[in-house]
């Protein structure tokens, strides 16, 4: 997917991915996704790799599920938590 696809989804939803992985990990795995404003954010996740995840294609109508918050998706997060708590 061309880089242009990822910025467009950040410009056109309000919360940030992060914030969703946040959310997911709170909710515990494997964990199940279907509003379609989650799902593309989950593929700016994927595509960052901070998730390992069942996604459905760009278009078609369908449920995600995360199945893993990767190394680097922790290590964001314990960056996120350092950095509010400096705040």
């Amino acid at each position: 997917m061309p880089l242009e696809y990822f910025h467009q989804q950040f410009l056109r939803y309000q919360t940030m991915p992060v914030e969703l992985l946040v959310d997911i990990v709170k909710q515990g795995l494997p964990a199940t996704v279907v509003d379609a404003g989650s799902i593309d954010k989950l593929r700016v996740l994927r595509a960052a790799r901070l998730i390992k995840a069942d996604i459905p294609q760009p278009g078609d109508l369908g449920t995600a599920i995360v199945l893993e918050v990767t190394y680097e998706g922790h290590s964001l997060l314990d960056r996120v938590r350092s950095a509010k708590d400096i705040a």
